[in-house]
């Protein structure tokens, strides 16, 4: 699919909401009814969202070694040097790690794209 040619966020968001309407009128090949009309049909079935928000970040617990650093992902994070020897919770987001001990952020990174980096 052909990338759209607009000049802001909010035309492209107009662009895609056009589409999305204009698809609900399209029948999938080998079905009897419209997108729209199995849109209807399974709506009825889906329950409602969930009123919490929801964390997506991925979990690891690393130990911290005798330099204050942990590995998360191949790439290298320092912590407060207090907790060398012990097991932290590393959160991991699409751009930031946080590193938690004893229910507190103790250390937030900027995330290192690629390997073997370090983060200071």
């Amino acid at each position: 699919m052909p990338v759209p040619k607009v000049s802001s966020i909010v035309e492209l968001n107009e662009h895609l909401e056009d589409a999305c309407v204009t698809d609900l009128d399209r029948t999938i090949v080998g079905r009897s009814e419209t997108v729209g009309q199995a849109l209807s049909r399974e709506r009825r079935l889906l329950g409602d969202l969930p009123r919490e928000v929801h964390c997506t970040a991925q979990e690891a617990t690393p130990r911290v070694d005798a330099k204050a650093m942990v590995s998360v992902r191949a790439n290298r994070y320092s912590v407060p040097a207090g907790l060398a020897g012990r097991r932290v919770r590393a959160q991991i987001g699409a751009n930031e790690i946080d590193i938690w001990h004893e229910g507190k952020i103790v250390a937030s990174h900027e995330r290192i794209a690629g390997k073997h980096g370090t983060s200071a």
